[in-house]
């Protein structure tokens, strides 16, 4: 594991962390953080198999092309919270993502996107 420093500047990001947006979702931190990575290999059918709830929200969050990205809980800290970024949605020159590592080598690495 690796900690890294990331810079970002992003505009139009849906806050799930929000009671009144995640309402107007019909989405809850429940849903959020739920245990969606095993939901697909479940046998039985509906409603525990096929995709999970939470990837047909990002997948419709990001085909109505309003968002750039979207604030949720962490599924794993439970006192934090994730960004998710769909960086084919991000604007050169207004929205940018900026991380530095060091390689195998010691040396700087930086990276931007878009």
């Amino acid at each position: 594991m690796v900690t890294l420093n990331i810079s970002v500047k992003v505009s139009d990001i849906a806050d799930l962390t929000d009671p009144g947006e995640a309402n107007l979702l019909a989405t809850n931190a429940q849903e959020l953080t739920g245990d969606w990575l095993s939901f697909s290999n479940r046998s039985g059918g509906k409603p525990h198999a096929g995709k999970a709830p939470t990837q047909e929200l990002g997948e419709e969050l990001y085909r109505l092309g309003l968002f750039k990205g979207f604030v949720s809980f962490s599924a794993k800290l439970p006192d934090y919270r994730i960004l998710g970024v769909f960086t084919g949605r991000l604007s050169p020159g207004s929205d940018s993502i900026k991380y530095s590592y060091h390689d195998g080598h010691g040396v700087l690495q930086t990276i931007s996107v878009p």
